[in-house]
């Protein structure tokens, strides 16, 4: 009999992780660290660099001389809009919460080779806001070794939040409303009964999206990351559901909430699952958002955008689809 103790072992552990799910190892901080330290003064709590530029519709300025409750200056590797247009997406949702007040959003494409006429391109035809390019090297100055880098500061000139790499709407937000003194929420996690907070991504086949875009449909937020096996084995209970329901008012929306994966595992994720469903990389801080410490997780959302039911860890296909029949 003793030998089968570990055996027995093994089997009741390997079931309490189906029941858990995985745990995530991130605190959702879009931060990574990689490239090594911003030089002295372009961190956070320090004044902004004197930084001359040339700027679509100002002419030269300076970012010092602005006058201003907030501004944001992302700095890019070069004038594609495909290497702007997913974060700038970001910035729109923060011009609404704070519409009251002055800001200015400026995007410094870091190539110096770029033409005026790539910079007036950015503001015709992409809708781009005050596109720029700086007389030096704004990205040695600055110390920028990953794009987008994004930077906000307060009407003094403060650097508030840096982040390196693509910074999501929720973080951005959080980090005014902390600056400026307002009250945080009450955080208890998200529950039936709660509306979730809006969330924004765009896809891997470049498709923006909202939660509240998905009024009138029953919606599945799936958040999930490569690395867990749990989360693999799901894409067949989901796809399974999917192929049932697809065809009224609901859809999927799975977003893998570690950035570190990259569109191709998420893609090929998507493509080894025969998914027809939405899969996106997560860009607005899902993590803490939606109080997320274990995966995979699911919330079902009815079509007056109120969470209906969540779960952690891995479920059944025909346990899902009994809580989808009772919205549809």
């Amino acid at each position: 009999m003793r030998a089968k103790a570990p055996m027995v072992i093994a089997t009741f552990l390997a079931l309490m992780m189906v029941t858990a799910g995985c745990l995530t190892d991130d605190d959702g901080n879009d931060d990574d660290g990689k490239g090594g330290l911003p030089h002295e003064g372009t961190t956070e709590g320090f004044l902004f660099p004197d930084i001359t530029l040339e700027t679509v519709g100002m002419g030269e300025n300076r970012i010092n001389q602005l006058e201003a409750d907030l501004i944001v200056v992302q700095v890019v590797a070069s004038a594609s809009i495909d290497d702007i247009r997913l974060q700038y997406t970001h910035f729109g949702p923060i011009r609404d919460r704070f519409s009251n007040t002055t800001e200015y959003y400026i995007t410094v494409v870091a190539d110096q080779d770029t033409t005026t006429a790539e910079l007036e391109a950015l503001e015709s035809d992409h809708n781009i806001d005050l596109p720029s390019v700086s007389g030096g090297d704004i990205a040695g100055t600055l110390s920028v070794k990953r794009y987008p880098t994004v930077f906000m500061l307060d009407e003094r000139k403060v650097i508030f939040l840096r982040n390196d790499g693509q910074v999501g709407q929720g973080k951005m937000i959080e980090a005014i409303e902390d600056h400026w003194g307002v009250p945080p929420a009450v955080e208890t996690g998200l529950e039936p009964g709660d509306v979730p907070p809006d969330l924004l991504w765009i896809d891997v086949d470049g498709q923006v999206g909202w939660v509240d875009n998905y009024w009138d449909h029953v919606l599945i937020i799936n958040v999930w990351e490569n690395e867990c096996p749990f989360c693999i084995l799901l894409m067949e209970e989901l796809r399974q559901v999917h192929l049932n329901y697809s065809h009224l008012n609901f859809e999927i929306v799975s977003i893998d909430h570690n950035p570190e994966d990259g569109e191709q595992i998420v893609r090929n994720v998507r493509e080894d699952n025969n998914a027809t469903w939405k899969f996106a990389i997560d860009s607005d801080n899902i993590q803490s958002r939606y109080d997320i410490w274990r995966e995979p997780v699911i919330f079902l959302i009815d079509k007056d955008g109120v969470i209906r039911w969540t779960n952690i860890g891995l479920v059944d296909s025909s346990i899902i689809a009994g809580e989808v029949e009772k919205l549809i």
